[in-house]
């Protein structure tokens, strides 16, 4: 059973400048118990927030500043090779369809 303040519920439920993901934080919930809640209460769906609020496009100041703050922390010796720390080289290995038994097998480079 899920206790939570019906009053706080509804209240913060109906104010949408809320995210359900930071309602569910307030009232100590998950989404899913946000859920059986709303069902519960007959609370109605929460409008989508629109596109156009979600993101807005960095400045080309602040791309500057993250690409200058990737680049700080790359180690010397990563800038040295060129490379990103740990990175493996790898290849797809090629494979050939034996008609006769539905089967694959390695090919040799």
């Amino acid at each position: 059973m899920i206790s939570v303040s019906v009053p706080e519920l509804f209240r913060l439920y109906h104010d949408f400048s809320i995210p359900t993901t930071e309602l569910c934080r307030m009232l100590g919930i998950s989404n899913g118990s946000l859920h059986r809640l709303r069902v519960q209460y007959g609370l109605p769906l929460r409008p989508k927030r629109p596109a156009n609020i979600r993101h807005k496009d960095p400045t080309p100041e602040e791309i500057a500043e993250r690409a200058a703050e990737c680049r700080a922390r790359r180690t010397a010796e990563e800038r040295a090779r060129g490379e990103r720390a740990g990175r493996v080289r790898w290849e797809m290995p090629a494979y050939a369809f034996n008609g006769r038994d539905c089967s694959f097998s390695a090919m040799s480079h």
